[in-house]
Parts: C-alpha cells; sequence; structure tokens
C-alpha cells in the first residue's frame, strides 16, 4: 500500500460576472480531491487578480490555492484532467516537504574566553634596541 503525501494546489480560473461559478470550480477540485481517496486539509480561498501577461487571452482571472493529501498516482491524475479543463488558466500541484524532528546543535556557539594579552617586558624591549642597534651600524 502506498502511502498518502501532503501537496499543495495553485490554480487560476477564468473570471466571470458570476462569482458562484467560480466556486463551483473550486467544488469540483475538492470533490475530485475527496472521490479520489485524498482529504483536503486547507480549504481554497478565490481572490480577484490581474495576471502579469495573458493567458488563453485572458488578462483577469481568480487565484486559489489549498493544501490536500492524496497518493501520488491520484496527483499525477487529477492534474491531467484539470489541464484539460477549460475553465482553470493554470494548474500546478507541488509535493510539501516532510519535516521530521531533529535533534539539533543549539544555534550560538559557546565562546571560548579570550586569551589575556600579552605584557611587553622591559627586558624584550631592551633586546629589539640592541637588535636595531646592531642591524642599523652594519
Amino acid at each position: 500500500m502506498e502511502t498518502t503525501r501532503q501537496y499543495e494546489i495553485a490554480f487560476w480560473i477564468k473570471k466571470n460576472d458570476e462569482h458562484d461559478l467560480c466556486e463551483g470550480v473550486v467544488e469540483l477540485l475538492t470533490g475530485e480531491i475527496i472521490a479520489r481517496g485524498g482529504s483536503v486539509t486547507k480549504e481554497p480561498k478565490l481572490l480577484k487578480r490581474r495576471l502579469a501577461y495573458p493567458v488563453k487571452k485572458e488578462i483577469e482571472g481568480f487565484w486559489g490555492t489549498c493544501a490536500a493529501t492524496m497518493k501520488p498516482e491520484d496527483a499525477r491524475s487529477l492534474e491531467d484532467k484539470f489541464k484539460r479543463e477549460d475553465r482553470i488558466l493554470r494548474l500546478g500541484i507541488f509535493l510539501l516537504p516532510e519535516f521530521k524532528a531533529k535533534s539539533r546543535a543549539p544555534l550560538r556557539r559557546e565562546r571560548k574566553p579570550a586569551a589575556a594579552p600579552r605584557k611587553k617586558t622591559s627586558s624584550s624591549l631592551e633586546e629589539l634596541e640592541k637588535k636595531l642597534e646592531e642591524i642599523l651600524k652594519t
């Protein structure tokens, strides 16, 4: 038995004067997900938007996203079916990554105490002076 996976479905619907027709497309999409044995985890909300460029001779449409769990083969067949739907301008089904709880290292590293700066002794300064005098004399 193949496991179900989490998907996000993003779509553009043609703009109609009647908002109910767009809601009908959303109900058709969610109904197909449920009919294929999946479940809708986030209900779609439609937002009226202007397209960046014409798609199928349309310049405005309704943008919507929803989340669902279904089998991978059902996701492929759902995408194939709705890409042929006239009322849908664009459709994308994306696999969401699975997040597992991992024990992570702390974000901040513990700072090591800084080494105390060395104090220059007068003897080392005297030695340097002598070496400089020797170098300059030659």
